[in-house]
């Protein structure tokens, strides 16, 4: 193994791929899983690719190759097509807070929140099995420990302890590693909350794993996972009387929100020549998924 000082800042799904493909690296993190321990894992998608593919071939895990149906709900129907004109209604909904009416201070051009066909490729994998799968292969090269601060070639950790680096990888949310570089730096960015039930929601179908609604409801989706149980998206952070104004008669088995939930791409580049970002919230990408953080981890150090 090299004696270079090369380190990844996070635990979470992108720091344990980027390990798993570059030895040399060691992790730094309080703890495995990162973002997957308080996210609700069922909406999380699993894009069937040739990376994604080989990745869970390799670590032997179980997988199912399905396709993940779209439709969509408006004028009081289920469709399983909308015209521009109505996808872009679509992404102004799921880009405004349905508490404050506080839309993302930039849309996307065009309709690049929305997929161009009404299903996708998806792979069905238990993401636990992946997570404890990669860190036993790199559980040797784990630093449990917390970064406090990043000073030019130094990181100062806690427990007290500095360390110096030679390349690091942060997978570290965007406003977390600009903090601990000593840069307060906003993004653009909304929350979401999901509400899961055993109920079926009046306006689901069987057809779609995921319903966007364009009109008549708060929510702006409702995923159908293979579980039986359904979640509702919305878009903003809705406390539990307002969910249950929005959700009446409905069951409620778990409420989280994801204050990063809605991204918008902004300018993010390292600080240094040895940084790298890697993963959606740490390039602060909305379209960067498992897919493309296991090409850049295949690259190492290119």
């Amino acid at each position: 193994m090299s004696n270079t000082k090369n380190y990844i800042l996070g635990g979470g799904i992108s720091g344990l791929i980027y390990a798993y493909y570059n030895p040399e690296y060691k992790i730094i993190t309080p703890d495995i899983g990162g973002q997957l321990n308080t996210a609700a894992l069922n909406v999380i998608l699993l894009h069937d690719t040739n990376e994604t593919r080989n990745l869970l071939t390799e670590l032997k895990i179980a997988h199912v190759h399905r396709k993940s149906h779209i439709g969509y709900y408006y004028d009081g129907y289920v469709h399983s097509y909308v015209d521009e004109e109505r996808q872009l209604q679509i992404i102004r909904k799921k880009m405004t807070d349905c508490m404050t009416g506080k839309m993302a201070i930039r849309l996307p051009k065009g309709t690049d929140l929305s997929t161009p066909t009404n299903y996708i490729k998806v792979l069905d994998a238990d993401f636990s099995e992946i997570v404890r799968k990669l860190e036993d292969t790199v559980k040797d090269r784990i630093i449990e420990s917390s970064v406090e601060r990043i000073n030019g070639g130094q990181l100062l950790l806690n427990p007290a302890k500095i360390v110096k680096y030679d390349n690091l990888v942060s997978t570290l949310p965007a406003p977390s590693f600009w903090k601990l570089y000593g840069r307060n730096i906003d993004f653009p960015m909304l929350p979401v909350t999901y509400v899961s039930t055993w109920n079926k929601p009046l306006v689901a179908h069987d057809r779609y794993t995921t319903l966007y609604i364009a009109e008549d409801y708060m929510f702006t989706r409702i995923g159908t996972y293979e579980t039986g149980e359904y979640s509702y998206e919305f878009t903003g952070y809705i406390p539990e009387d307002k969910i249950k104004l929005y959700l009446p008669n409905v069951r409620i088995n778990s409420i989280h929100t994801n204050h990063m939930g809605r991204i918008l791409p902004a300018k993010n580049d390292p600080p240094q020549d040895n940084i790298k970002f890697l993963g959606r919230f740490a390039q602060w990408l909305y379209n960067s998924k498992i897919q493309d953080v296991i090409k850049i981890a295949k690259n190492g150090d290119e």
